[in-house]
């Protein structure tokens, strides 16, 4: 049974949505751990808001304000994402994903710090997805950030 054009069409533009929503992580990871906050903060709507153990924020130049003061003082990171869900919905989406941050020890070797998952939603505004809101909880471990984190 062959399917309408329209029907293809929509199907191939959801396949795009989704693959634009990927990017928007993974543009998000690259910003993060080259330590690029204002890039960070410019994949938020003027709206947006950022919900993390590290502070809050709403819209970019508040986002970025707090990326500086508690991210700025220590060594970068590599954060590793995965098992990402998203649920579309028009110029909508809900995404959960799992991530590692892993930082090299005193001597060198990799620490996986944290494991924990984003619970993100994005939205579509002049053909451009973009984050509504960002919120991060930590599962296993410390952020370096962290006061009471264990020196190694």
């Amino acid at each position: 049974m062959s399917q309408g054009n329209g029907d293809s069409e929509a199907r191939l533009r959801r396949l795009e949505d989704l693959e634009e929503i990927r990017a928007l992580k993974l543009a998000w990871g690259r910003h993060l751990d080259s330590k690029n906050y204002e890039g960070m903060a410019s994949l938020f709507h003027e709206d947006g808001e950022f919900i993390a153990p590290l502070g809050t924020g709403k819209g970019p130049t508040e986002i970025l304000a707090q990326l500086n003061k508690r991210l700025a003082p220590i060594s970068a990171g590599y954060h590793y994402y995965c098992n990402t869900e998203i649920s579309l919905d028009g110029d909508r989406a809900d995404m959960r994903v799992m991530f590692f941050y892993v930082q090299p020890d005193s001597v060198g070797w990799p620490k996986a710090w944290i494991a924990g998952h984003y619970d993100e939603k994005v939205r579509r505004d002049d053909g451009r997805w973009l984050y509504e809101e960002v919120r991060i909880t930590i599962d296993i471990g410390w952020a370096p950030y962290n006061a009471d984190a264990p020196k190694t």
